[in-house]
């Protein structure tokens, strides 16, 4: 597949990008609590500044998760909707290992991308020269520095530090950013995941933490 649209919106950041004649084309917005409304017309906009019909798109991405539940049902929903109105095949992405394990072809070096996950946790993925040695997981900053141990990772990417200071003495170098729809076209045209379409399965969102307000109570 050569011409692919992908979204994200597991952050903060609402992103879409298109692949399209040898490129990755890509809009993004820090758009917080407006992915719903801002979404579709950054696919129109994107679609319409290349001249590229929706019949053209061969195939869908989205970015599953992990993050915010809010803005995993937007990317989802959006997808499904797609998916059915262009019959269109889709293939769902984590964002947070796309970002990883586009970092760490680049750099060819161990790298973590680490996102706040809020009450105490981060949410991690650990790629090592584009070979995955953490999936996307749900950690405290203690077993996350266990693994940087362990990995040798020196650089990171993500928005954790923010939160989690205590992390920053275990980089060597950070780079403070977003999942982003880019990742995700460029680990697909790397990789080259299967598509499904609508008849064989449904968009799901990746849900690492599914009982917030029980484990919240319990704290």
């Amino acid at each position: 597949m050569k011409t692919l649209l992908a979204i994200e919106t597991s952050t903060r950041a609402c992103s879409v990008a298109l692949s399209y004649a040898g490129k990755i084309h890509v809009l993004e917005e820090m758009t917080p609590q407006a992915h719903a409304k801002m979404l579709l017309p950054m696919v129109d906009k994107l679609l319409q500044s290349k001249s590229v019909r929706p019949e053209e798109i061969e195939g869908l991405v989205f970015g599953q998760g992990p993050g915010a539940f809010t803005g995993l049902r937007i990317a989802t929903s959006v997808v499904q909707g797609l998916a059915l109105g262009w019959n269109k095949p889709f293939s769902a992405v984590s964002g947070l290992e796309a970002m990883a394990w586009s970092y760490s072809v680049s750099q060819q070096k161990p790298v973590a991308a680490v996102l706040d996950a809020r009450m105490g946790e981060c949410y991690v993925s650990i790629y090592a020269q584009g070979q995955q040695c953490v999936p996307a997981s749900l950690v405290s900053p203690e077993r996350l520095i266990e693994w940087l141990e362990q990995y040798e990772v020196g650089l990171g990417v993500g928005d954790a530090l923010a939160s989690f200071p205590m992390l920053q003495q275990r980089f060597s170098q950070w780079q403070t950013m977003q999942p982003s729809a880019q990742h995700l076209l460029e680990m697909v045209q790397a990789l080259r995941p299967s598509f499904k379409t609508l008849d064989a399965a449904l968009p799901v969102p990746l849900y690492l933490r599914n009982q917030v307000a029980e484990k919240a109570k319990g704290r």
